[in-house]
């Protein structure tokens, strides 16, 4: 629960005066500014202390005024966004709207910090009113209170006035990117001025956005017009100070996070000539020299390598803590283990990413965790093996049919692994980590759902994940051995073409990410096709036993990846050594490794190619000696 400030609602305990146009000079600027506002007015109410612009001085003192810490049931507030930080509400006043941001101290750091450089709602008016003098767009800003007696620990409020008709810039590319080509080239080209322009401003004056991401800058599209961007979010920003050339690219490669998934590569080289332009001069039509374009494209790609790994390790690591995404679970029988809850943006394809489940509903379903394995229902296994079963199963989700998932059990066969497990966690639950982290890297893989573990006096006797059925699939082996062979040849060619084409994709992506998988094999790779419709193969990963994340991939490491696919497909008859070279060189245009040298890499691979089946044939003699299968 949020500590609320003393509510002195009474109108006779409100204390109303004056400070006309204090609060601009106030900021500490490298430009002078220009007084956007006329000055600004100090009011007490409620408990809080409020600079204010003058004309709306009623809003807070007038007769039928909302509690602005406590707009949960006020008729006319709209909330949009919660979390333990701030709650934001979209406010109505009669004909206009305006924007209550409540920041929440609740962490002892955030009160350190609010007495280090006072509460967030005041830095973000500051920064507001400084954007606003050095004429940068931005929400206009109305107000910010503090609370009068605890301002480090209780609760501020901002203010700011709507931008009408105003999306997020994702919002409004996306819906550039699915028009035809001629209108998203048009509009895409006015987006990219009109954000760039904003950016190298806000840089020549001294402003630099400390969490710019394409959420926070907002797009107007006036019908007479071209499209206007604006800053939001302004809680982080600094104001004041010069910017420098790493400071800046920081600022850029923070934006090529999100544009790298969702626009080309000749869009973000035409927006970063836009902002060198504009950076020195803003009426600047000049070319950027070439040397100076290279040295900042070398620079924002190893930035942009360095924040995205940090990215995700960030993210990676909220998989096993209990938050909003995510949720620890203990169960009687000494269960433990971790589980999925929501996901932050819903995925294609993905039907548990539009979900949202609850510590309640995974204690419930995982009251008896074997249940899933009962041998009543022989026709939902879909292996049993000496090392794990695998079964189908369905999940009764409160909206709409179950869903349908896959349970895994794995179970520690020898004393060596239990102790092994001693050091290290289970095999499901490193299952588990691996695969939101490739999801966080946006890498096409089942959803896991939950995974266990079992202690008994510290050892791991049992183990499982439930992760997300992927309807209509089946493995590429299978795919290559039985359904392809009742196509007609030409149409054969074609698939085989567009699976190449899609393996070298999932491939360089994989390795550019410093995912390493040791079993890449055909059975691990699913496949969702349509005999009946002409689409293209979509190629998902399972199996994540043997991924292992790298910082760099070596390339003896990338050659053993393709190895161990190349012999996983020796059954399929249908792949022939030209389609095996065609991969290969497909993955060397891509790759690191000149692709002139494609003779001394089919050399090499063919060589590590008949080391292993060697290795595959004594590895099936030993399964069949101690198992009786291999």
């Amino acid at each position: 629960m949020h500590p609320r400030p003393r509510d002195d609602s009474d109108s006779a305990n409100r204390e109303t005066y004056v400070t006309p146009g204090v609060s601009i000079q106030s900021v500490p600027s490298r430009v002078p500014p220009a007084d956007p506002v006329n000055g600004t007015v100090t009011v007490r109410a409620r408990g809080l202390t409020w600079s204010l612009r003058p004309e709306w001085v009623s809003v807070i003192t007038g007769d039928g005024a909302p509690n602005w810490t406590d707009l949960n049931n006020h008729p006319s507030a709209e909330l949009i966004k919660c979390n333990p930080q701030r709650d934001v509400y979209r406010v109505r006043l009669g004909e206009r709207a305006i924007y209550a941001k409540i920041y929440h101290p609740a962490r002892w750091l955030d009160r350190v910090k609010n007495r280090r450089y006072g509460p967030k709602s005041r830095t973000e008016w500051r920064a507001g009113l400084f954007a606003i003098g050095c004429k940068l767009h931005t929400v206009l800003p109305v107000g910010c209170a503090v609370d009068a007696h605890d301002p480090a620990g209780a609760p501020s409020v901002l203010l700011t006035e709507e931008l009408t008709g105003a999306v997020p810039l994702d919002e409004a590319w996306l819906g550039l990117v699915a028009t035809d080509a001629k209108t998203r080239y048009r509009g895409t080209a006015a987006l990219i001025a009109a954000a760039a322009d904003l950016i190298a401003s806000a840089h020549r004056v001294g402003f630099w956005h400390h969490d710019l991401h394409a959420a926070n800058l907002l797009v107007q599209s006036p019908t007479d017009a071209e499209p206007r961007v604006a800053f939001v979010d302004l809680h982080s920003a600094q104001a004041g100070t010069p910017i420098t050339e790493p400071r800046a690219r920081r600022n850029l490669v923070q934006l090529n996070q999100w544009f790298a998934r969702h626009a080309t590569r000749t869009e973000r080289l035409r927006f970063l000539k836009a902002y060198l332009a504009r950076r020195q001069s803003p009426a600047s039509t000049a070319p950027v020299p070439r040397d100076a374009l290279d040295r900042w494209v070398g620079a924002i790609a190893v930035d942009a390598h360095r924040h995205a790994n940090l990215l995700w390790a960030k993210r990676d690591r909220r998989s096993t803590r209990t938050g909003t995404y995510f949720t620890r679970l203990r169960l009687p029988g000494g269960w433990s283990g971790h589980a999925y809850v929501r996901c932050k943006r819903p995925v294609d394809g993905s039907r548990a990413s539009r979900l949202v489940f609850s510590r309640s509903q995974w204690q419930s379903w995982l009251a008896d965790p074997t249940r899933f394995f009962s041998p009543d229902r022989p026709e939902d296994v879909l292996k049993d093996s000496h090392s794990g079963t695998v079964v189908r199963a369905e999940l009764p989700v409160d909206d709409g049919p179950p869903l349908p998932v896959i349970c895994k059990r794995s179970r520690p066969r020898t004393w060596a692994k239990r102790l092994w497990y001693l050091f290290r966690p289970a095999r499901p639950i490193q299952t588990f980590r691996r695969g939101h982290a490739l999801l966080n890297r946006d890498l096409p893989t089942a959803r896991p759902l939950v995974a266990l573990q079992r202690r008994i006096a510290g050892l791991i006797v049992d183990g499982l994940v439930i992760t997300e059925a992927i309807p209509d699939t089946e493995d590429l082996d299978a795919l290559l051995r039985m359904r392809l062979l009742d196509q007609p040849p030409a149409r054969q060619r074609r698939v085989k073409r567009q699976l190449i084409d899609e393996l070298v994709r999932l491939y360089t992506r994989l390795h550019d990410r410093g995912c390493l998988h040791r079993d890449m094999k055909a059975p691990n790779l699913l496949v969702q096709w349509s005999a009946d419709r002409d689409e293209l193969p979509r190629i998902t990963l399972v199996d994540l036993d043997g991924l292992h994340m790298r910082r760099r991939m070596t390339w003896p490491q990338r050659l053993r990846t393709i190895m161990r696919l190349n012999v996983s497909l020796d059954p399929c008859r249908i792949v022939t050594r030209t389609d095996r070279l065609r991969f290969l060189k497909a993955y060397l245009a891509r790759s690191p490794h000149p692709s002139r040298q494609w003779k001394s890499v089919w050399k090499a691979l063919t060589a590590a190619s008949a080391e292993k089946r060697t290795q595959k044939a004594k590895r099936h003699a030993w399964k069949l000696d101690r198992y009786g299968r291999g």
